[in-house]
């Protein structure tokens, strides 16, 4: 945070701008292919190796019920830290950092439009868009993701 604004990246599902908490990003990684895992949940496009780790990616548009994208040499994995873990999200293209000062937030409406409000944080209105702010502490917990990865890696310490 600076000087009491709050630093969100923003990125683009489909024509929707997100943003996550520049604080939770650890880096943004060119798409390379995530290695599938057997009995994976959909929304899970597999794992990639990061720094001798293995990081699960989330699929964000089949974790929010979206039309799947083709990827893009825009397409990026955002690999953020939650707790002691990565957590790799993939999504159609970095927009830029925004600067959100006090009274920009507004707390979510009980509907919005393709998105699951439960993972959302609140929207912050600029000039020239609406930003659907994204906890990702909750999107990870909500989804599984941490569970979906250790029992993958039981099955192939199995193996």
């Amino acid at each position: 945070m600076i000087d009491g604004l709050r630093q969100l990246l923003t990125f683009r599902l489909s024509e929707e701008s997100y943003g996550i908490s520049l604080d939770a990003v650890q880096e943004i990684r060119s798409y390379t292919e995530p290695t599938k895992l057997r009995s994976a949940p959909t929304y899970m496009s597999g794992v990639i190796e990061l720094r001798g780790a293995m990081v699960p990616v989330v699929d964000l548009r089949a974790a929010f019920s979206m039309r799947p994208a083709r990827i893009t040499n825009q397409s990026v994995i955002v690999v953020l830290l939650v707790g002691d873990r990565n957590v790799g999200l993939l999504i159609d293209q970095v927009d830029d950092v925004a600067d959100v000062g006090p009274g920009q937030e507004r707390a979510v409406p009980g509907m919005v439009h393709l998105v699951d409000t439960m993972c959302l944080q609140s929207i912050v209105a600029t000039n020239d868009r609406m930003i659907l702010v994204v906890d990702h502490l909750r999107l990870v917990e909500k989804l599984g993701v941490l569970t979906a990865l250790t029992k993958a890696h039981d099955q192939l310490e199995a193996a």
